[in-house]
């Protein structure tokens, strides 16, 4: 019994001294079947999905909380405060295809990190002017609470050895195994900033992006639940990205400019640009384009009729087509 287990035993001996109160300001625990008939009072619909379906699925295969998230693609009718068209057969689409989109965003960027050390490791030992640990030192110095995580993580079984063998002496090469992608796009940051390479500068200045959707897909946020949403006044469009999408001659520049406002779509497009220029192996390449097309296009449209009377979810699954469509057929 773990140390967390016996404080808790101590302070809790049964289910009846836990006492549920609701001060009007937090939302009441509701049960699943509570949970649809709240969804039907805001006008959700169970037409496609029956309420005894929309309960198993909820039970089984997803909770309220997410499933909920999903309703910010829709509309309400501000005269009667409920939901346009909006059937639960939608939500549960659109959590299907999130799962798989976030899915396919972590095999993407676990090879875009396995390559961006390739090109960075490969980049330090053909340059005359460094000697592997100099950067090291001054990437520390700039992030100096690295070595504390990396010490703090001397028990980890699957990277101890490394660590004691290092002893300190940390070089360009061993220490980008221990760091975490954010402390590794800043390692990069700062090799490419001492060193600076004009083909890497596009690629630098999109890790920050890729950062984000890596994070978001990793720890299983919801992505598509922002589609109404534009973050034009939290985020400021890359111009390397917004020309490499004005490529794309099937996107206007009306769409190109909304949409690049939308923070996952902008990051979405960052990792597959950074993907397409890091990445050396044609293999790797083929495989990744043909999933995003025959899995995630596939599965997006699979149930698209679901969606007609949404023009903002068609014109989100579009533009996410036709990017990977561009990516794909150039890589041909």
């Amino acid at each position: 019994m773990t140390g967390y287990e016996k404080k808790m035993i101590g302070q809790i001996t049964s289910a009846d001294d836990i006492i549920f109160e609701n001060n009007g300001n937090l939302n009441p625990k509701l049960t699943i079947i509570q949970q649809v008939e709240h969804m039907k009072k805001q006008g959700i619909l169970f037409d496609i999905v029956s309420e005894e379906e929309a309960i198993s699925f909820l039970e089984n295969n997803n909770y309220y909380f997410k499933i909920k998230a999903y309703k910010k693609a829709y509309y309400k009718d501000k005269n009667i405060g409920k939901y346009i068209d909006l059937d639960f057969a939608y939500l549960k689409e659109l959590s299907t295809v999130d799962a798989l989109f976030r899915k396919i965003i972590v095999k993407i960027t676990l090879d875009i990190e396995h390559f961006l050390k390739v090109r960075l490791l490969t980049d330090c030992l053909n340059n005359s002017l460094e000697d592997g640990y100099f950067i090291v030192k001054k990437f520390l110095e700039y992030k100096p609470n690295c070595k504390t995580e990396i010490v703090n993580k001397r028990n980890n079984p699957f990277i101890k050895n490394l660590i004691k063998s290092i002893n300190d002496n940390y070089s360009i090469w061993n220490i980008v195994e221990l760091l975490s992608f954010g402390d590794l796009s800043d390692l990069i940051h700062t090799y490419y900033y001492v060193y600076p390479d004009r083909n890497m500068k596009k690629i630098v200045s999109c890790l920050f992006s890729v950062r984000c959707i890596r994070n978001a897909a990793a720890h299983n946020n919801c992505l598509l639940n922002n589609i109404l949403q534009s973050n034009a006044s939290l985020i400021e469009p890359s111009r390397t990205l917004l020309n490499e999408v004005a490529k794309i001659k099937t996107i206007s520049s009306k769409v190109r400019e909304k949409k690049m406002e939308n923070a996952v779509l902008h990051d979405f497009t960052a990792m597959l640009f950074v993907f397409d220029q890091i990445v050396t192996s044609d293999k790797v390449k083929q495989y990744t384009y043909e999933e995003l097309k025959n899995t995630l296009v596939a599965r997006m449209y699979k149930n698209i009729n679901y969606f007609f009377r949404n023009a903002d979810v068609l014109s989100y699954f579009d533009f996410l087509k036709k990017v990977i469509d561009f990516y794909t057929e150039s890589s041909i």
